[in-house]
């Protein structure tokens, strides 16, 4: 099993939720949050990267439950978001303000452009360059903890260390305690609910369109203004309808689907995108975290 090389004497340890550069959707940060203090070792910080347009759950579990987890052992919370730069379009123009907080649905907006699904600028902008610039400033000698369970260990880059011939974490700073614990996507549920809170669903924003049919269905019902924000965002970008905001299943544009509903149409007629329970259902994205 391949073990961090600390380039340093003191490493500081923190928690990235979501963790920043996962390619794929199955990070445990709430598992190994809660674990990790579990086993008795200290945390310097958990980080949280708000994109401003999470979806409401997310930030009522946040609210509800890993704020009041890190009062409660004196960890301290941390926020981090888009700030626009001065290089940045909207800031030249004199529309936006330097240092300004931009949401990502604001940004989107203004560039009238959706996300991509081949190009993940929206997870670096929004996700890893503020968590990367906090860590840079407040926690440099940091060890970043990564949530990826021991099913997906593959994803932990790992390289032969050249003096002890041993597999050791590619990136000296990032560690995946899940892995090196040994414990799998059933470990992390039955963690969380051994603590007594409920499995925390999906992360990321709610116009991502890497979601499923059946989460903009969901979306659509429980949070009708966010899915017409959506619809709003779609037909207005620059490139509608050629690359439509929903892309998963058709019908593939958020307008056609809204039809679709409102027709009453059988909402349990989805095809291959309703099949997979919502627990189970991956989103490739680079800003999910699961459990």
């Amino acid at each position: 099993m391949p073990r961090y090389k600390c380039k340093s004497n003191h490493c500081k340890s923190i928690c990235i939720i979501p963790p920043n550069k996962a390619k794929r959707s199955t990070g445990y940060s709430t598992a190994l949050l809660i674990e990790w203090i579990n086993r008795g070792n200290d945390l310097d910080a958990v980080i949280f990267a708000d994109t401003g347009s999470e979806q409401p759950y997310t930030y009522e579990f946040v609210d509800q439950y890993v704020k009041p987890f890190c009062e409660d052992h004196k960890i301290p919370f941390e926020t981090v978001f888009y700030k626009a730069g001065s290089r940045v379009g909207a800031v030249k123009k004199g529309d936006w303000e330097e240092g300004q907080r931009v949401s990502i649905y604001d940004w989107y907006t203004y560039s009238r452009s959706v996300p991509s699904v081949w190009k993940r600028s929206c997870t670096d902008n929004f996700k890893i360059i503020p968590i990367t610039r906090l860590v840079k400033e407040k926690y440099p000698d940091s060890l970043e903890l990564i949530g990826i369970d021991s099913g997906e260990s593959h994803r932990a880059k790992q390289v032969e260390d050249p003096e002890t011939g041993e597999m050791i974490y590619l990136y000296p700073n990032k560690s995946y305690p899940l892995i090196d614990w040994n414990i799998d996507r059933e470990g992390c549920r039955r963690i969380i609910k051994e603590y007594g809170w409920p499995n925390p669903k999906k992360s990321g924003c709610y116009f991502c369109p890497f979601q499923s049919k059946k989460s903009w269905i969901d979306l659509y019902h429980k949070s009708p203004d966010l899915f017409n924000k959506s619809l709003e965002l779609e037909v207005n970008s620059k490139r509608f309808p050629e690359f439509p905001l929903f892309v998963r299943a058709k019908p593939n544009r958020l307008d056609w689907l809204k039809r679709e509903i409102e027709t009453q149409t059988s909402i349990f007629d989805y095809g291959e995108a309703c099949e997979i329970p919502e627990e189970n259902d991956p989103i490739p994205c680079d800003c999910y975290d699961g459990y």
